[in-house]
């Protein structure tokens, strides 16, 4: 019987919580907002895009992305489906959306792009980007902050 008391506290408390940080913020239904009431910019995180799986829509996220506009892009891991160089230069093409629209981004790779080996496989997209990173794992910094 307590269990069902808390369940039904927590559930009022989520929903008071969400009904007043509505009206704290001033959210308004014809203009879009996001859940930070004072913040310095957005980073947006990826993770598992597992390309060429679903490019329409990896593009499409894309896309949304240059419309939140944030300062810095982080795509973590299992990049592509199998880690070959021919998903990898699909993947650079797709990327490009947001580079048009200067936005920087990082890369870290998974088992997926490493096809589960220790060695990280060579590819030519990758020695020639920035943006990907070298090894299994990377020190950069950012306007945002530094990154390990």
């Amino acid at each position: 019987m307590k269990s069902k008391h808390i369940q039904t506290l927590v559930f009022l408390f989520l929903v008071f919580a969400i009904f007043t940080s509505q009206i704290l913020l001033g959210q308004n239904k014809n203009t879009q907002s996001y859940p930070f009431f004072s913040h310095q910019g957005y980073v947006v995180l990826l993770t598992d895009l597992h390309f060429p799986y679903k490019q329409k829509n990896i593009e499409r996220l894309l896309n949304k992305i240059t419309e939140i506009k944030p300062q810095h892009v982080f795509l973590l891991g299992d990049l592509t489906e199998m880690g070959s160089n021919e998903e990898f230069e699909g993947l650079k093409n797709a990327l490009s959306i947001i580079e048009k629209a200067q936005i920087p981004y990082n890369s870290l790779l998974g088992n997926h792009d490493v096809r589960w080996s220790y060695v990280v496989r060579k590819s030519k997209v990758l020695e020639n980007s920035d943006s990907f990173s070298k090894g299994l794992y990377e020190v950069f910094s950012t306007e945002v902050g530094n990154f390990i």
